[in-house]
């Protein structure tokens, strides 16, 4: 009997304290309702329904992952996409640099008549083969190997423009300008030089500046400025292939010779008038000039002649 009482107490306790929390969670309820408002009543009634908000976020879930997805993916084919573009450029570059180094030898020891010429990789530990230098070494005919920094100037030319050649072996160009490149070379290597541009005129177009007249004389067409009256420039082009191009030469230089030669004439006339006049105005001062005696005077003996 006292069992079954505890127990009575027991529920009617628990009965009690759940409807306290009802009206606690009731006044609670409303005293949030006027403090935020349709705020809080969209809170609740989301949370109310769960299947609502667990679809929103299973869909964004979704579209996250997915992003993720194809990031990675992008991520794997640009990775691939550069070991390829690497592998690639290292095999091109290393069969360039053989070919090219083969054909430097080549036109090195036709240029020089002997010797030998090679591109060194300076090969250093830790650093990409893109990233490490190029030394060219020579070994001109009668001489021990050394560095081109060792040349002289001439040869240092030659060498620059061998290797030049190489390269347009390699990877031909449609143009080419040589600014005096031949300024540093005496007669024998301008011949030289001038032969190796005619081996490639075929597949390049030489644009060269120079003021050599070998190097002129190997050229098709001439451009260049003269100067026929002091103080007056003029374009000048002279086209050097067939009998045109010689007579228009030759008609050239007939006329800068006649032109010269004038010129030449009307100085010496010149001259030869200025001359004329400086004598005429010397012979004047030496004219004899008549002097009269004081009175009284006597002429001294010898002085019957007035000076």
């Amino acid at each position: 009997m006292e069992n079954g009482t505890i127990v009575i107490a027991i529920l009617v306790a628990a009965a009690v304290a759940v409807a306290a929390w009802f009206v606690w969670r009731s006044q609670r309820h409303k005293a949030l309702v006027r403090r935020y408002g349709p705020e809080y009543e969209r809170v609740v009634r989301d949370v109310g329904n769960p299947s609502r908000a667990d679809r929103e976020l299973e869909a964004r879930e979704k579209d996250l992952l997915g992003q993720q997805g194809d990031i990675e993916n992008a991520k794997r084919q640009l990775e691939e996409l550069i070991r390829r573009i690497n592998r690639e450029s290292k095999e091109l570059f290393e069969r360039t640099l053989e070919f090219v180094r083969e054909q430097f030898g080549t036109i090195f020891r036709k240029v020089f008549g002997g010797g030998k010429a090679d591109i060194l990789l300076q090969e250093e530990e830790g650093v990409d083969p893109f990233d490490q230098g190029l030394e060219v070494m020579v070994r001109i005919p009668q001489r021990e190997l050394m560095p081109i920094s060792s040349l002289s100037g001439g040869q240092k030319s030659l060498t620059a423009f061998s290797l030049v050649m190489a390269l347009f072996k390699a990877n031909p160009s449609p143009f080419c300008i040589l600014d005096e490149a031949d300024a540093a070379l005496d007669e024998s290597n301008v011949d030289k030089y001038a032969g190796l541009v005619n081996e490639f005129v075929n597949e390049t177009q030489f644009i060269v500046v120079t003021h050599n007249k070998r190097t002129m004389a190997a050229a098709d067409v001439l451009y260049g400025v003269t100067m026929e009256t002091p103080g007056v420039s003029r374009k000048v082009s002279v086209d050097l292939n067939g009998s045109e191009g010689l007579e228009a030469l030759v008609k050239r230089r007939d006329e800068l010779r006649k032109s010269r030669a004038e010129a030449s004439s009307r100085k010496a006339a010149e001259l030869a008038a200025v001359r004329a006049a400086a004598e005429a105005a010397l012979e004047a001062d030496e004219t004899p000039v008549a002097v009269a005696a004081p009175e009284g005077s006597q002429p001294s003996q010898g002085s019957e002649d007035a000076v």
